[in-house]
């Protein structure tokens, strides 16, 4: 039993083994049908065709990371802003009129502070797109 187990291994092994073989041969002859179907049409220039994906690649990498980066700046933002209406809430619990007044002051002065944060992150953003784009 242990025999036909091995043998059907052994052929589904080599079976893949040709299945990616065939695979690889037919990838090589399309790039090569490809290199040769581009280099026909005239006033094009090949080379900086085929560069053309690895700067899509590095160009891709990049806006993806500014755009992580733009999401984890604004979620900071949300959770002090969530931190000020907690912190306000508990001192609207406190009941001590003094303690309001203070809360509400400190939580316009970070809501302003916030606000002016972002006004000068989008600024600063569209900057840099309009860098890019130049």
């Amino acid at each position: 039993m242990t025999t036909t187990n091995e043998s059907r291994t052994s052929r589904f092994g080599e079976s893949i083994e040709r299945f990616s073989r065939t695979t690889e041969s037919a990838l090589h002859l399309q790039r090569e049908m490809y290199d040769a179907w581009a280099e026909m049409w005239p006033g094009i220039d090949y080379q900086k065709l085929k560069e053309q994906p690895l700067a899509f690649r590095g160009d891709f990498g990049s806006t993806i990371h500014d755009l992580v980066r733009k999401q984890r700046d604004l979620l900071k933002q949300y959770g002090e802003g969530l931190d000020s209406l907690q912190v306000t809430f508990r001192d609207v619990m406190s009941g001590n009129a003094e303690e309001v007044r203070d809360g509400y002051r400190s939580l316009c002065l970070k809501t302003l502070g916030a606000l002016k944060q972002t006004a000068e992150m989008q600024v600063r953003y569209l900057q840099e797109t309009i860098d890019k784009m130049s």
